[in-house]
């Protein structure tokens, strides 16, 4: 019998399988927002592996250091299970694609085995159960999918020239804009590489929340430029 549940409850001080103790854990694996560590249980040896997830930062309390700031840096993770150990790690820039690779996953894989799991910036998502009927048999699950399309929030994308004389260029067939479907993004990606060359690059734009520059470097940038009348309080939430 497999205790998942309970162990995640207790903090992973019993064992995932025979639910006794104590376990013990191996080195841990780093990825982006992610860490991994192999378990083994000292009384059946069973044996899992560990995931942890990044969830907050804590930062050192300085002259321009804010004392605590949340972040969200992970995008959609697939993450898939074989008999208790983290078989593979997929990342993905767009929920409802993450969802659907989840939804192919579970149409082949063997239940008693194989299990997968969907986080994003938010947390879990959707796991194989979300796939799975009564038997256990895979069944489409249309509001899964409608769910992930309300809740995640649509990436927005660009077409750039980082090489450019100037600096970073923002590059389109028209005016520069942002694309909200990354299947025109990459047509005309595509295009426009083939008039321009390789050297273009797709990027996804995003929000900016926090500081990203300390006051008296913007004064001094503002007064080099001779403007006499900038508006801070128009920026403040981005400054130090």
């Amino acid at each position: 019998m497999i205790y998942k549940e309970r162990y995640i409850e207790n903090g992973g001080l019993t064992c995932s399988f025979c639910g006794a103790g104590p376990v013990e854990g191996g080195f841990i694996q780093v990825e982006t927002g992610f860490a991994f560590q192999k378990m083994c249980c000292t009384v059946c040896n069973g044996r899992w592996q560990d995931v942890f997830q990044l969830v907050d930062v804590v930062f050192e309390t300085g002259a321009h250091a804010p004392e605590r700031k949340e972040v969200n840096i992970m995008t959609y993770v697939l993450v898939t299970v074989e008999s208790g150990i983290i078989d593979e790690v997929i990342f993905f820039d767009d929920a409802e694609l993450a969802v659907k690779a989840l939804e192919k996953y579970v149409m082949s894989m063997d239940v008693e085995s194989h299990d997968a799991v969907v986080y994003g910036p938010g947390g879990f998502i959707a796991n194989a159960k979300h796939f799975l009927d009564d038997q256990e048999n895979y069944t489409e699950n249309e509001s899964v999918m409608e769910n992930v399309s309300q809740e995640a929030g649509k990436p927005i994308y660009m077409i750039g020239n980082p090489e450019h004389r100037l600096g970073f260029m923002a590059a389109s067939p028209d005016d520069p804009l942002g694309y909200d479907n990354p299947v025109v993004a990459l047509a005309d990606l595509g295009q426009l590489r083939k008039d321009h060359g390789r050297h273009l690059k797709l990027y996804r734009v995003e929000p900016v929340a926090g500081p990203v520059s300390e006051r008296r470097d913007l004064e001094k940038h503002i007064a080099d430029c001779d403007v006499e009348d900038f508006d801070y309080s128009l920026v403040e939430e981005h400054l130090l």
